[in-house]
This record gives C-alpha cells, structure tokens and sequence, in this order.
C-alpha cells in the first residue's frame, strides 16, 4: 500500500473548509415599501463588486390597507419587544424574508448568483421614552439590519455554486410610507461564503478507496 497516497486521502478529508469575506455597498428601492403590497425591495451594489441586491418579503395574512396593516405589524412584530434603556429606549421588529444577489463582477469566489434568508431587524426610537409610539416617531428613518442565511447556490455554475455562507447588511434609511411610495435602503454589507460543497465528492465505498492505493 502506497502510504503516501493514504496519508493524502486523510488530509482532504480532514481539511477545514476555507471561508472568505467580501464588504460591499448597495443602493435599493420599493415603490411601496413595507406597507405597500408584495414589498420587494430592488437595487445595484455601488461599491465592491457589480450587480443587483433584492430582499423581499412574503405578506400573505397582512391587511391590505396600508395604516391596518401598520397596525398590524406593530402588534404582531414591535408592541412586545420594547427596551427602556435610558438614552436609547426603542422597540425592535425582526421580519424574516428572502435575499438575493447577483454579480457579473466582484471578488473572486463571489461572482454568480446567491439566494437566502433574511432575518430583517427594523429599530424604531422612544425619542422621548414615554412607551408610546407618537405618529412623529413613526415617520421617522429607522435602522434596519439584516442578518443573511446560509444559502449559496448558483444553479448557472457561477462562482458560488455549492457554496454556503452568512453575513449581514444595514441602513439607516427605513422608512414605514404611507400612503405606500418609494422607500429607499442604501448603506453596506457584507457576506462570507465557505469554499466547497457539502456533497461535492463521488459516494463509492471504502473497499474501493483503499483500491486505489494498492
């Protein structure tokens, strides 16, 4: 037996996959935002890379009627998640929805297509920490940020097919529009993706394997 060979063979197998991570920034628009129908939000990446950026996010069961269903996500997502700390009282909504970017240009290992989950946080402030939302609370720009899932794959073969990965990105330019008009997203991000794919090796047995270094 070639001792050598299956030294190798073990090493492959035991070699940690390599992350890598790539910061860009990103422009995006909805012309209804949150409380406009199907929000879906869609945009260019303007720094570190070249492509589109869109999230999105499933409202079926949300009223229809923008300021009933701002009443609504309130209830259901912000009423109960409330922090009193002095200076920076604030509730704080997380929505899940879906990610997905698309580069013709970027980083290497970062150029294809990438689909995902987003865990998206909007923090309203208590300005004047009294607990109740005032309608000038409301209307105000609120940070949004979003953590990203770990889906990776681009069925095209582009660079971050069989790949899976995290990141995040944020802004401070949330805007709850009512009536339902354009509201913009624009600040940074970024993403780390593992190289490899999970299932990317042949299955054959161990009786095979050792064939090959006999």
């Amino acid at each position: 037996m070639k001792k050598g060979g299956f030294v190798a063979l073990i090493v492959l197998f035991l070699l940690p996959a390599v992350a890598s991570s790539w910061d860009f920034d990103y422009s995006m628009i909805s012309n209804g935002g949150i409380l406009g129908p199907s929000p879906h939000y869609i945009g260019t990446l303007t720094s570190g890379g070249e492509g589109t950026i869109e999230i999105w996010f499933d409202d079926t069961g949300w009223p229809t009627d923008p300021e009933e269903r701002f009443d609504s996500l309130w209830v259901w997502y912000f009423e109960d998640n409330y922090d009193s700390m002095a200076g920076t009282a604030r509730w704080t909504g997380t929505i899940v929805g879906r990610f997905s970017i698309n580069t013709t240009a970027a980083p290497p290992g970062y150029v294809g297509w990438c689909e995902g989950t987003i865990e998206a946080r909007i923090t309203v402030r208590d300005y004047n920490e009294n607990q109740t939302l005032e309608l000038w609370e409301r209307n105000k720009q609120h940070m949004f940020d979003g953590t990203l899932s770990k889906l990776c794959e681009d069925p095209s073969g582009g660079e971050m097919a069989c790949r899976w990965g995290w990141g995040a990105i944020a802004s401070n330019y949330f805007s709850f529009v009512s009536p339902p008009g354009p509201d913009t997203l624009y600040d940074g991000g970024n993403l780390t993706l593992m190289e490899g794919c999970p299932s990317a090796t042949e299955p054959t047995s161990w009786g095979n394997i050792k064939a090959l270094y006999h």
